[in-house]
């Protein structure tokens, strides 16, 4: 592994413009194991995993630096006089935030970021906490969230634990990534962001107005209000309850926002109603609250993906096919009409069927469905690789599949050529389900191999 020395990053964290708390920087060692291992003065050795997850300083990692994005995002927090870093990973950003006069305190689920931090910036406040959930009644004015709703698998929960802690009024500062169609997100890297979705996932979650920092280059920094206006409120504890599985509790809080004069607010409402209509089989009541969504606004993309999914479902694959791809031009990054598109040229254009699951997986690479179908695809045609590594990034995510990945697995080692693998793992979902039919039938296949 390379090793930066840790005086070149001096420069990298100094304001010319501001005086700030000191950094201090550790030296940097190999442990046994080739872990980069982190020596502060104090005599503390933490170790450290640099990669996609997070940065250190003075450290080369896979990481894109944040400072730049903690130096915009500290202009729109100067009046703040609480303001909590959600996410601070190991505190290089933080200290960009440390001009502001008020408290400043930073968290992360991480103990080994947290101990780093607390060395780094030793006159600073860092604690461990998980930022999904408000775990103390302790209130802020200004919090952030940079580059981490791409990393969980519910950026909602994240965003209404922020709106949790913010009083009133407060300010939410936001950066994450761009997407694109040909991203290549590395784990745990699930999602990056339009800037429309986000300011979508702002609304849902209770803040507004919503103001554009920066929208150019890889990241998009907005800031948001909290604010809890009784629509507002209402559409958020919709979306908790569709979470839960409560479609009538989520419906009557639709119902609520939809009365608003807002248009961006009835919008999410009409949308999030679509959803729960969806999940409980009604497609006609779906269809009503998109085409209620479209009219409200003709250029989200959510609407045509929603009424290409209905198409699909009823087995229209031709108009489905029109509307996925009308979704697609409005927003090439709608993973919904991603979808769509790459079922519906299976069956209607198959030879470009490889390109359009290429495309799904690449904006939901934690999604079993999109991702197991390029496998299947990349497998027969002998592209044995490339398919392993899809499955592989899949499972790193941790998620439960049960016995499916297991399954996805033995199939792409068979094909392969790698049977001893594919045994295995049918071994092991025979294990957690024995009587599933297709681990039986591959099973048998594979002895007669």
């Amino acid at each position: 592994m390379k090793l930066a020395h840790p005086g070149t990053s001096a420069a990298h964290h100094n304001d010319d413009h501001h005086e700030g708390p000191q950094p201090v920087l550790p030296d940097y060692a190999p442990d046994p194991k080739g872990i980069p291992l982190a020596r502060f003065p104090s005599g503390h050795a933490i170790t450290t995993r640099p990669g996609r997850l997070r940065a250190y300083p003075g450290l080369l990692s896979e990481a894109p630096t944040t400072l730049p994005l903690y130096r915009i995002a500290a202009k729109s927090l100067l009046s703040a006089r609480h303001t909590v870093d959600l996410g601070c990973g190991a505190g290089e950003g933080f200290q960009a935030l440390a001009f502001n006069p008020g408290h400043l305190i930073g968290l992360d689920i991480d103990p080994n970021a947290v101990a780093f931090a607390k060395e780094y910036l030793p006159t600073l406040t860092f604690r461990q906490a998980d930022i999904a959930f408000a775990y103390d009644s302790e209130s802020c004015d200004g919090a952030l969230l940079v580059d981490v709703l791409g990393q969980v698998s519910n950026p909602f929960a994240v965003l209404r634990a922020a709106a949790t802690r913010l009083v009133p009024g407060g300010t939410l500062v936001l950066a994450e990534p761009v997407a694109y169609p040909a991203q290549v997100l590395r784990v745990p890297m699930r999602r990056a962001f339009s800037k429309r979705a986000l300011e979508a996932q702002l609304l849902a979650a209770g803040f507004d107005p919503v103001t554009v920092l920066m929208d150019h280059g890889p990241f998009v920094v907005l800031s948001a209000a909290k604010c809890p206006t009784p629509a507002s409120v209402a559409l958020a504890k919709g979306i908790d309850a569709l979470d839960q599985g409560d479609f009538d509790a989520a419906l009557a809080s639709f119902r609520i926002t939809a009365l608003d004069s807002r248009k961006d607010l009835v919008l999410e409402a009409r949308l999030s109603s679509a959803d729960a209509h969806l999940a409980r089989g009604d497609g006609d009541a779906a269809c009503q609250e998109y085409f209620a969504a479209g009219k409200l606004d003709p250029t989200d993309a959510r609407c045509l993906a929603g009424l290409a999914q209905l198409m699909l479902s009823s087995g229209e694959t031709y108009e489905a096919l029109r509307l996925a791809r009308a979704a697609l031009d409005l927003d090439t990054t709608e993973v919904s009409a991603a979808i769509v598109h790459a079922v519906v040229l299976e069956s209607l254009e198959p030879d470009r069927a490889a390109a359009a699951w290429t495309l799904a997986a690449n904006l939901a690479p934690d999604r079993f469905d999109p991702v197991v179908r390029l496998v299947q695809i990349a497998s027969d045609t002998g592209r044995h690789a490339f398919a392993l590594q899809n499955l592989e990034r899949l499972r790193a995510y941790g998620d439960d599949h049960g016995t499916r990945l297991h399954l996805a697995f033995a199939h792409a080692f068979r094909a392969a050529g790698r049977r001893a693998d594919a045994r295995l793992e049918v071994q092991i979902a025979l294990t957690k389900e024995p009587s599933d039919p297709e681990a039986n039938l591959l099973s048998r296949q594979l002895r007669a191999d």
